[in-house]
């Protein structure tokens, strides 16, 4: 079942176009990610479906539990949660813990029932030190933690991701990705997401939808994605070599700097140099063909 139905959209400030004909539907129980360059209008897209801005023309439409909410309709509020790279709700003056309460509270859920999942969501992103301080003493890292579990904690059954790993450390941007998985099997939640970072997207997304000129340029499943973009990665693994690797998508050595691992596009390329490696005397350890990487994907799409 589609839980959201966007059709035709348009949106304009003043005189510059910044959404053009958009149309796609969401599944429920699906993780959307948003691709596209800076400026794009992957951050004014959430805020339409969000009611946040007003559309300039179009429709959106939303279904939860099989029934229809009209778009602007206050009862969507009731079934979203999001977190916002370029909006700041959180209340400085108040502790960590009772900003959690206060959103809880808003959305008409007993705190005293999530006290276990509170703290455990604390604990998992090494915030449980800091649950009583008021979070005008947080850092930019701690604040966008602290965003996100008052997003994940909610019975919000669609959540809303932009950008949400900004801001931290390896270990909780992993932590993360762990829990908008658990939260999108387990409980069925349907997620739409936006991120700079290709790995986070790769390991989360069963859907692209890709945004170039203002409009649609791919959305589907991200398979797809990858067989739409992109022949198969033409990669050689050698020894280290000095010259350039014409037209190769990406060129990354070991952490000892003595293998290289080269990636083509085409097989035609592969093949020419390795002609170069062999003349130059360098070592092939290997030759494969893959899909290649979200990374690597969106240097040929962009």
């Amino acid at each position: 079942m589609n839980m959201i139905n966007v059709n035709h959209l348009n949106k304009k400030f003043q005189d510059k176009t910044v959404l053009l004909d958009v149309s796609f539907s969401i599944q429920e129980g699906r993780i959307t990610g948003i691709l596209g360059k800076n400026g794009a209008g992957k951050t004014t897209l959430l805020k339409i479906l969000l009611n946040l801005i007003d559309k300039t023309s179009g429709t959106v439409d939303y279904t939860f539990q099989n029934k229809h909410i009209p778009y602007g309709n206050r009862a969507l509020y009731r079934n979203v949660a999001a977190v916002l790279e370029s909006v700041d709700n959180l209340y400085d003056y108040l502790t960590g813990r009772q900003n959690i309460n206060y959103f809880l509270n808003l959305s008409g859920i007993s705190p005293a029932s999530k006290t276990s999942e509170i703290n455990s969501l604390f604990k998992k992103f090494d915030l449980s030190s800091a649950i009583d301080q008021r979070v005008g003493q947080y850092s930019r890292g701690m604040k966008q933690k602290l965003a996100l579990i008052s997003c994940l904690v909610s019975d919000a059954s669609l959540l809303f991701l932009d950008e949400p790993t900004l801001g931290l450390d390896f270990v909780a941007s992993r932590t993360l990705i762990r829990q908008i998985k658990e939260i999108n099997q387990q409980l069925h939640k349907t997620i739409i997401l936006t991120s700079h970072q290709a790995d986070v997207l790769e390991k989360l997304v069963d859907d692209v939808l890709l945004i170039d000129n203002q409009k649609v340029r791919f959305f589907g499943p991200y398979e797809e994605f990858q067989k739409t973009f992109s022949s198969f990665g033409f990669v050689v693994v050698s020894s280290h070599f000095s010259f350039k690797a014409n037209n190769a998508i990406t060129v990354d050595s070991s952490d000892d700097g003595k293998r290289v691992t080269t990636t083509f596009k085409t097989l035609k390329d592969q093949q020419e140099f390795l002609k170069k490696l062999l003349e130059h005397g360098i070592t092939v350890h290997a030759v494969q063909n893959r899909y290649p990487s979200l990374d690597e994907l969106l240097r040929l799409v962009f």
